[in-house]
């Protein structure tokens, strides 16, 4: 749009405005003439003067004039540029114009904010003869500096992003992580919540969803943000997994030479030969125990594979659900780790799973008496029942450990199915399903809820006995200590 307004003669009448070109000093009007153009005429000044002048008059009618100049033209490029003085009588005489054809005089003039105008005229000079012109100003009127605007507001609610996790938050590269995210909208509008996952390393199986995945894929911190909003407007959070180096043998499968082809050790024997479910480091699985090691299905040195351990009890090789002694509410963090394998609690200490100045901690490090759930679990059990007299924290850390080694829920190196068991994993951590896994009873427990959502939320909250319990086993399986697993 142009802003501008372009006046002609209406404007010189408002303004009274009158350029007069004569041989006089006095203004000339031209018959016929409209109001408010520039009149101007030569004269001739004389026998044997080959030239000729233009007089210039302008009536401001009141207008205060801030400037106003004249440029004339002519033939053989001749050009003469001059101002008016300015004052309550603008007027000026331009001499030496040399008889010819084809002169054109231009004259701009401006007041201030209000207008600028400009026109032009051509006209010739002839000796001995008076010519007159008429030089039409067109005025623009510079545009007003205020306006309006009317404004309609409509309200929008962002989306807020509740719930942030990724678990586990620490594992070998090649290994996954369960993301989650959960947000709510008050107004709902005015279009439904979308997600959008990033990281700076890895990849993310479903960018989109609410519920993905995440994979290592290089050593070092991975940042990993969803933005959740309703087209307008959102909200953003972050969280951070640690992505740990993997050395020597692919981590999840059999040591070298066992010749299990990566299964578990079901205390069975291979190909006719003595079964121990423990290899040495590198060596073949020969069936033969080391003297005075820990039972492990193995028979003593040099003799077949009985089945019976050390403690005279029968070794059958089948998880029966039952956490060892070492492990239960009577049991310590490092005789629980030991029983697992002789190196894992070696491993666990190495990398400071169990040193509180490195984030680590022990079951009996964990003060407090628990103040577990009231009223009935979703399968119809009771805390009271799981726990008869009220335990300590300590106590809950332990039977937790019992719970996550004797069912081999994390012999995968993730705590998922710990919690949701053979239930469908996304739906188990975005809360729409309920968890059936072995350590949920005791999670729901120690942690005041039966929310799959809110005990991730407090999965590793080691001021909990079942959160400094997770702690530990996340940080195990993050340092590669496989035996820890049964691996």
């Amino acid at each position: 749009m142009n802003l501008s307004t372009t006046r002609a003669i209406a404007l010189g009448i408002a303004l009274g405005t009158t350029y007069v070109v004569g041989c006089s000093s006095q203004p000339a009007t031209t018959p016929g003439g409209n109001p408010g153009d520039v009149v101007g005429s030569t004269h001739n000044p004389g026998p044997g003067d080959n030239t000729g002048s233009l007089g210039l008059f302008l009536s401001t009618g009141g207008i205060t004039i801030d400037s106003a100049t004249y440029t004339i033209t002519g033939p053989g490029g001749f050009m003469k540029v001059g101002t008016f003085a300015v004052g309550d009588v603008i007027s000026t005489v331009v001499d030496g114009l040399p008889a010819g054809t084809g002169y054109t005089v231009t004259i701009t003039a401006s007041a201030g904010d209000a207008a600028t105008c400009s026109g032009s005229a051509q006209f010739d000079v002839m000796s001995g003869a008076t010519t007159s012109v008429t030089v039409h100003l067109q005025c623009r009127v510079a545009p007003k500096k205020t306006g309006s605007v009317s404004v309609t507001g409509v309200l929008n609610i962002c989306p807020t992003l509740d719930n942030l996790s990724a678990t586990p938050m620490e594992v070998p590269v090649g290994t996954t992580v369960n993301l989650v995210a959960s947000a709510s909208d008050d107004d709902m509008g005015p279009a439904p919540i979308s997600y959008s996952w990033t990281a700076t390393s890895g990849t993310i199986a479903s960018p989109t969803a609410a519920t993905t995945t995440f994979t290592c894929t290089a050593a070092g911190t991975a940042t990993i943000t969803v933005n959740v909003t309703d087209s307008d407007c959102g909200d953003m959070g972050s969280t951070t997994v640690i992505c740990d180096a993997v050395s020597g043998a692919d981590a999840g499968t059999a040591d070298a030479g066992t010749g299990d082809d990566a299964s578990e050790d079901t205390g069975a024997t291979e190909a006719s030969a003595p079964d121990t479910g423990v290899a040495e480091a590198g060596a073949p699985d020969t069936g033969v125990a080391e003297t005075g090691a820990p039972d492990t299905g193995v028979a003593e040195a040099g003799a077949p594979d009985t089945g019976v351990a050390e403690t005279g009890a029968p070794d059958t090789g089948v998880d029966t659900g039952t956490p060892p002694p070492a492990c239960g509410p009577n049991g310590s963090t490092q005789a629980c780790l030991t029983a697992q394998a002789p190196d894992c609690l070696a491993c666990a200490t190495t990398n400071g799973c169990l040193d509180p100045a490195q984030l680590g901690g022990t079951c009996e490090g964990t003060p407090g008496t628990a103040s577990l759930l009231a009223g009935a679990l979703p399968d119809g059990t009771t805390c009271s029942a799981i726990f008869p007299s009220t335990p300590t924290e300590a106590q809950v850390c332990l039977e937790t450990l019992g719970t996550i080694f004797s069912s081999k829920c994390a012999a995968t190196l993730q705590e998922t199915p710990c919690l949701c068991g053979s239930a469908d994993a996304a739906g188990c951590l975005a809360g729409t399903t309920t968890p059936i896994g072995p350590g949920y009873d005791t999670y729901s427990c120690d942690f005041g809820s039966t929310s799959s959502t809110t005990i991730q939320s407090v999965f590793t909250d080691q001021t909990k006995g079942a959160g400094q319990a997770n702690a530990l086993v996340q940080c195990a399986a993050a340092f590669g200590c496989n035996t820890c697993f049964g691996l």
